[in-house]
């Protein structure tokens, strides 16, 4: 094996193993949502006092289940969208580093915390605390995402010299859209109003269709200066 080739599969290990992490922690979300237990189900499964039980609490126990139900949506779209994020990264960055490893095992492992903010917040829904902590973690998962693009991006650091500023920019801007978003959820929920948490799926949007359009004006802002220039 040539000194080429055991570079490649030492950079495929860091994607394998990101992505172990990651099937592992979306997978962890799932593990706090509880089936209902009933007092009489030591009886027969189908037994008329169990069985009328069942009917009786069922709907009130299933209810009491759906801030968990909430969370375990939520927290599994934004991990998805994180490791879409780390996809798409690693699918431009070409080579590796010391600098680059330590900051992806510190991406993991906020990442890997996520089951249990997640778990805290579901659990303690009306407690603003647990609405921080929960916020705080989604926030800096993002946050360390957004500074690793910017380190393997830095002067094509570990990226091709082929790659456009453009197209830097335009997922540097990208990869602030959750962290922004519950950034502001962190603020509102230090100021006791947690119900604001519902429109961070509104403000991710926004912030994706502006890095986009920014993109797109640049891109046609340079190709009319390259017309003009010709």
């Amino acid at each position: 094996m040539n000194h080429h080739e055991q570079s490649a599969l030492q950079f495929e290990r860091i994607v394998f193993f990101s992505d172990a992490v990651f099937a592992i922690a979306i997978t962890l979300l799932v593990i706090e949502i509880k089936v209902p237990v009933f007092s009489g189900e030591q009886e027969s499964l189908f037994g008329a006092e169990n069985t009328y039980e069942i009917y009786t609490e069922g709907p009130t126990k299933l209810l009491h289940l759906l801030p968990k139900i909430v969370g375990f949506i939520v927290s599994f779209l934004i991990v998805g969208r994180f490791w879409m994020n780390h996809h798409r990264n690693f699918g431009v960055i070409r080579r590796y580093d010391t600098g680059l490893l330590w900051r992806n095992i510190l991406l993991l492992m906020c990442v890997a915390f996520i089951p249990f903010t997640t778990a805290l917040f579901s659990e303690y829904v009306v407690w603003d605390k647990a609405a921080v902590f929960y916020c705080g973690s989604l926030m800096l998962v993002g946050v360390v995402q957004w500074e690793m693009w910017q380190y393997a991006t830095r002067k094509h650091r570990l990226i091709d010299a082929s790659v456009s500023r453009h197209f830097i920019d335009k997922i540097s801007l990208i990869s602030l859209a959750v962290p922004t978003a519950f950034g502001l959820g962190m603020i509102a929920a230090l100021a006791g109003q947690t119900w604001l948490l519902g429109f961070t799926w509104i403000i991710i949007p926004f912030i994706l269709r502006a890095a986009h359009r920014r993109h797109d004006r640049r891109v046609t802002e340079e190709e009319k200066t390259l017309a003009e220039t010709n």
